[in-house]
């Protein structure tokens, strides 16, 4: 049956809905959906495209060539112009600030090196987001948990490659892992974007409202702070104090663990950071199967569910950890069924994720 030149297709987008009518090619499809949103085509990703669209197709392609049909129905993420210029302005205001604080730090502190964590300028920074931030609460915490605060982008989801649905880009076992987790930590998402962005992406993972665990809560962009380290220069970090501050009977360096795929990210809470391999290429068989991160850390959690101190364990000797509990025969074996039947089908390189050289120890027991 011949599919007509020129289709409507409907496009979700920040919960709402935007027909486009008789588009003709791809290229006129993501124009006519940036002026709908003011999301420029550069920064659109479209979810729900056939693989014919998907895997590279040209603007100049006819969307009857591609497989779509009439009405399709897609959901888009992409942040509009506004938001990016707004974001700009920020960033340079903010790096101006922040020249003129560390220019003031040094008749503070007298030329004596003080440390990122300690430094007064970025304490009093937390303290600022303390006063005016607040999280999006879901579940809330539960007093006598830990808490396990998760990045998004690269940690639990590839953004960059093209899908037909973003549960094809979630990491292998992720909800298995989040349920195991979920028995002992709070489970706190904290993503350096946007909290529309952060919503629909929980949304579209299936993590937003299943049956076998909770979110605690989601922390954006706006939770941040901006320092200056030697080795990476001006960077926005993930100040854990200000999850602390907000909730101080409940959560505190002891009891937080944070997965992150960046490191730097644990600039003001270095004890508490472990990093993890960033998950690219999960349309791929090959690296799905291959990456079996989360199986590991899995075991890694539910054998430091007890300890009193998490900051006083080493989270970048984690996968030895799990080696030697495995090898003395400590572990229960309470969450290795992630590598089993339940998971499988789930499972069908910034890789220096540890830099100390390790094999991993993905494989489940």
């Amino acid at each position: 049956m011949l599919q007509p030149e020129n289709m409507d297709v409907v496009v979700r987008w920040r919960s709402r809905e935007y027909r486009v009518e008789g588009a003709r090619t791809l290229g006129e499809l993501k124009r006519r959906v940036g002026e709908l949103t003011g999301v420029d085509a550069k920064r659109q990703k479209l979810m729900g495209l056939p693989p014919k669209a998907v895997k590279g197709a040209a603007d100049d392609s006819p969307l009857a060539s591609l497989g779509l049909k009439p009405e399709h129905r897609l959901t888009m993420m992409g942040s509009p112009d506004s938001e990016h210029e707004e974001l700009a302005l920020a960033a340079e205001t903010a790096k101006a600030a922040q020249a003129a604080l560390i220019d003031d730090l040094d008749d503070v502190i007298d030329g004596v090196e003080v440390g990122i964590e300690h430094n007064p300028v970025y304490l009093a920074k937390i303290a600022a987001r303390v006063s005016s931030y607040k999280p999006r609460m879901l579940a809330g915490a539960r007093p006598g948990k830990k808490c396990l605060v998760l990045d998004v982008d690269y940690t639990l989801f590839d953004h960059r490659s093209p899908a037909e649905s973003a549960r094809e880009l979630g990491r292998p076992y992720l909800h298995e892992f989040l349920a195991a987790a979920y028995a002992h930590y709070d489970l706190v998402v904290w993503s350096a974007t946007s909290m529309s962005w952060i919503v629909l992406k929980m949304s579209e993972l299936g993590l937003m409202d299943h049956p076998s665990f909770k979110l605690a809560m989601l922390f954006d962009a706006g939770a941040m702070i901006g320092v200056e380290s030697a080795q990476y220069g001006l960077l926005n970090v993930k100040p854990l104090g200000v999850l602390w501050a907000l909730f101080p009977d409940i959560y505190r360096e002891a009891n937080t663990i944070m997965l992150d795929d960046l490191g730097r990210n644990f600039l003001m809470n270095p004890r508490s950071g472990l990093k993890i391999r960033p998950c690219r290429g999960m349309t791929i068989a090959a690296n799905r199967a291959a990456d079996v991160e989360l199986v590991g850390l899995s075991e890694y959690l539910e054998l430091i569910r007890d300890d009193d101190d998490l900051s006083a364990l080493d989270h970048r000797s984690w996968e030895r950890t799990v080696r030697k509990r495995r090898a003395m025969g400590c572990s229960d074996g309470r969450i290795g069924g992630l590598g089993g039947a339940e998971a499988e089908g789930d499972a069908a390189d910034d890789s220096g994720g540890r830099g100390d050289g390790s094999e991993g120890v993905g494989k489940a027991p």
